[in-house]
């Protein structure tokens, strides 16, 4: 029971006093930045319970502690993989961690998507066989099949689902800014033994086969996964602190234009388990002792479903233009602290932003041309979510493409005219 209850615990407790949690691989309390750092990389506003919530909570959580602690983390034997890092290991990869790498942005298809042997074509029908065994977690329909032996794939599905349209447009972004996203590919599933509803008739079905439009196939991001064995994969937001320049990791201009652009999509499920600390392909090495090693550990952000909408404390607003248009860029334009409220179990929100973090990701997003920002939304395929709009004559109207590339310039516009206090 503990291992049920207890996480949702500690879930709620983070949330309440804004400390992350303990466990392997993770520290037992927030590293506290030097001023300068707080300064210059910002601690955004963290959402605090008031006295009588966080003694609740209190309550709650500290008996389910007393049962017992974490397990005492123990190296196992023999060559290690990158998955089977220690936490002291996984601290030095996080420390040395890129999150940016650049990208030729002005040349980038993105209405194709990211290129690659396991690509598939915008809109590509594609069929496969249903794989119940493979549980599909999360709160929003989908399921996983197999698209060629060893080969599964995650599906979502649903014109009503939200995350369908919001995962292609944020994902294609990151993707051609240069930052680490999965990778998204809108197609018509046909899928063999599924139900007429994977997510909540999951038995298979042998003789059935069901299409799926709009959906999304996913690929994750490249790289090998570095974690600690046993523990969850992941980083939280906060750990973006521990990142050294002088070690070899991310500038902290690099570090805030991500930050910032979290905020700018309105990322607010932004929990440790949507984020993978990776190996990028070529830096995988052993050392003496026949163990993995990583020499390009990078920093990649996945599940971005609930974005392009406004963030909240339950993650359930997404891809909703009305909602997007009015949330302002900035919650503190002055001291450059951006607008994002901080989820129920998110690992940051509201953060302060560098001049230079600033800097960065202006000159990055106004590389972007208007095609490539009509079709970051084509692409997501905007006017099936069926949202309307009041138009210019006071009728009622479909949402397009064209206006979620409208409100697009107009909030970049606002980091790219703003500047920030040095």
């Amino acid at each position: 029971m503990r291992a049920r209850v207890l996480p949702a615990f500690l879930a709620a407790l983070r949330w309440a006093s804004s400390r992350p949690p303990a466990g392997p691989g993770r520290p037992t309390a927030r590293p506290t930045p030097t001023a300068a750092a707080e300064r210059h990389h910002g601690a955004g506003s963290p959402t605090r319970l008031p006295p009588r919530g966080l003694s609740i909570v209190l309550a709650l959580v500290l008996p389910s502690c007393a049962l017992g602690r974490p397990p005492r983390y123990e190296v196992p034997s023999g060559p290690r993989k990158l998955d089977e890092a220690t936490p002291q290991e996984r601290l030095e990869y996080v420390r040395r961690a890129q999150v940016w790498r650049p990208t030729p942005i002005a040349t980038l298809d993105l209405r194709a998507g990211p290129p690659g042997d396991d690509a598939f074509s915008f809109e590509e029908a594609v069929t496969c066989d249903y794989a119940p065994d493979i549980e599909p977690g999360g709160a929003t329909p989908k399921f996983y099949c197999t698209v060629a032996p060893g080969d599964d794939v995650k599906v979502k599905f649903g014109e009503d689902n939200g995350e369908v349209y919001a995962e292609v447009s944020a994902t294609r972004l990151f993707w051609a800014l240069g930052f680490g996203a999965d990778r998204q590919y809108p197609a018509r599933v046909t899928c063999r033994g599924c139900s007429a509803d994977p997510w909540r008739d999951r038995a298979p079905h042998p003789a059935a086969e069901h299409t799926f439009d709009p959906a999304i196939i996913e690929r994750p991001p490249a790289g090998t996964t570095i974690k600690v064995k046993k523990a969850e994969k992941g980083w939280a937001w906060w750990e973006l602190l521990r990142i050294d320049e002088r070690v070899g990791g991310a500038p902290r201009a690099h570090v805030d234009a991500l930050r910032l652009l979290a905020a700018f999509v309105q990322h607010g499920d932004n929990k440790d388990e949507q984020q993978r600390l990776v190996c990028l392909p070529g830096g995988v090495e052993r050392d003496a002792a026949g163990s993995q090693t990583c020499t390009r550990p990078f920093l990649v952000v996945t599940d971005v479903g609930a974005t392009f909408s406004r963030a909240g404390l339950r993650n359930t607003n997404k891809f909703e233009l009305h909602k997007w248009a009015s949330v302002p860029v900035w919650q503190d334009r002055e001291r450059c602290v951006a607008k994002l409220t901080r989820s129920f179990t998110g690992s940051f929100g509201n953060p302060r932003i560098s001049e230079e973090g600033r800097a960065f990701l202006a000159r990055l997003l106004v590389q972007l041309s208007d095609r490539q920002i009509h079709d970051l939304f084509s692409a997501a395929r905007a006017e099936r979510r069926g949202e309307r709009i009041e138009g210019a004559d006071g009728r009622e109207r479909p949402v397009t493409a064209d206006d979620w590339a409208e409100t697009f310039r107009r909030k970049r516009a606002e980091i790219v005219a703003h500047r920030c206090p040095r």
